[in-house]
Formats: structure tokens, C-alpha cells, sequence
């Protein structure tokens, strides 16, 4: 982001955003952030698709979404 951008008090975030966090410097993110119902679902339903196969079988989803 260039240095003269004006931050933002209040901002929307997406998917992507939640996932690529750690690659976000704070700076550039708005003071107050809110996330969708739609956001959470797919970071909910998410994990399962990332997992290697010898690790799906021990994988829990009701476990998980409790």
C-alpha cells in the first residue's frame, strides 16, 4: 500500500484477508473490522479441503463447528 493512503476507521474483510493475516502488516488494516455470516461459513467449512488424505480420516467436522 503506498505510504499516503489514508486509513480507514471501519472496514470489511474478506475471506482471503482472514486466511493471508499473518502476511498483513496491522498498519494497513482499518481500526475497527467485521467479518460476514458468509466470511465465517467458509472459514468454518474450509479446513477439511486442506487436509492431507492420511490426516482426513481423523478429521472431526461436527467436533470442529462445536
Amino acid at each position: 500500500m503506498p505510504a499516503d493512503r489514508t486509513a480507514h476507521r471501519q472496514g470489511l474483510l474478506d475471506t482471503d484477508i482472514m486466511i493471508l493475516r499473518r502476511w498483513v502488516a496491522p498498519e494497513e488494516l482499518p481500526d475497527e473490522m467485521a467479518i460476514t455470516a458468509i466470511t465465517l461459513a467458509e472459514l468454518s467449512a474450509g479446513p477439511h479441503e486442506v487436509r492431507r488424505d492420511d490426516e482426513q480420516s481423523g478429521y472431526d467436522e461436527r467436533a470442529e463447528r462445536a
